[in-house]
């Protein structure tokens, strides 16, 4: 098990939640889960009236789209239920230290450091997680920030429903449970207006980036691809020197209609293979990649 399923696996309960639902792309996508089996899928969208300036959804129209589908994808007699959070409401950092805190506290204490001054929100309200990873040369954590505040809302959410929180996580982090095979592969994700560029070396994140893309992706192609261009060759040029090896392949995931034609030019530009994201065979085609990284990374 990689640091990404131990970062999410040492927070649940046993046994894990059977309700998942993943916010993001303008819906809330529900699944019922039995073990690593997706049972039934749903999905509600939440129209922009239902977010805030942000873009994150209002608990109130969170909990009416999560109630709405409980219908399709229960029964079930547990009910505790996990909440994967989109990019907009979460701050995924890697960060290296020449010798790790050995108590928990004093490690928390230092991730909030490194934080602190890098949050569009106080690092004093954030509800702060963090997996230890070991690297070739030095330790690091893979560390999540989130708003206090925006987390209570979700779980109020959940609660509304009568289901109970059982954790509150990322998307991204979900995804990146599926990316990680043999060598150092660079994960491209496009989600919510932003750019996540990821680089995982065998069961290692090694560095993170998240680029904002205001006026969206160029509708033309070749144009998109330039674009992109522009922010992934100076990421993996730097992702190689920092780890001292090469990327194996590139992961795409989240680019809609432009993804197939991404696969087939960025290689020319790239000299790698460009592959989408791997989807386990038996999840659902309505899964989000997030909750399928979940339930089956």
């Amino acid at each position: 098990m990689g640091p990404v399923l131990r970062f999410l696996d040492r927070l649940m309960p046993d046994p894990h939640p059977a309700f998942v639902f993943e916010i993001g792309g303008g819906g809330v996508v529900g699944a019922r889960r039995d073990g690593s089996t997706v049972r039934k899928t749903a999905y509600r969208e939440l129209p922009d009236t239902t977010q805030d300036s942000a873009g994150l959804a209002l608990p109130e129209e969170l909990a009416t789209a999560i109630r709405d589908m409980l219908p399709e994808i229960g029964p079930h007699t547990s009910r505790m239920a996990t909440l994967l959070l989109p990019d907009a409401a979460v701050r995924l950092a890697v960060f290296e230290f020449e010798k790790l805190p050995r108590r928990e506290r004093d490690l928390r204490r230092a991730v909030a450091e490194r934080f602190a001054g890098s949050l569009p929100f106080d690092v004093r309200a954030a509800r702060i997680q963090h997996c230890r990873q070991s690297g070739r040369s030095r330790e690091s954590v893979l560390a999540l920030a989130t708003p206090e505040r925006y987390v209570e809302h979700c779980e109020e959410a959940v609660r509304a429903c009568g289901l109970v929180p059982a954790f509150v996580g990322s998307a991204t982090a979900g995804v990146l449970s599926l990316v990680g095979g043999k060598g150092m592969e660079l994960l491209l994700r496009l989600s919510g207006g932003a750019m996540t560029l990821a680089a995982v070396t065998g069961p290692s994140v090694t560095l993170l980036r998240r680029i904002s893309l205001p006026e969206g992706l160029h509708p033309d192609a070749a144009a998109a691809t330039r674009d992109l261009l522009t922010d992934i060759v100076p990421t993996l040029a730097f992702a190689e020197g920092h780890v001292g090896g090469k990327i194996a392949r590139v992961v795409l995931t989240g680019f809609g209609t432009l993804q197939r034609t991404l696969l087939e030019t960025l290689p020319g530009h790239l000299g790698l293979p460009a592959v989408p994201l791997p989807i386990p065979g038996d999840a659902s085609a309505e899964c989000g990649p997030g909750l399928a990284g979940y339930v089956h990374g």
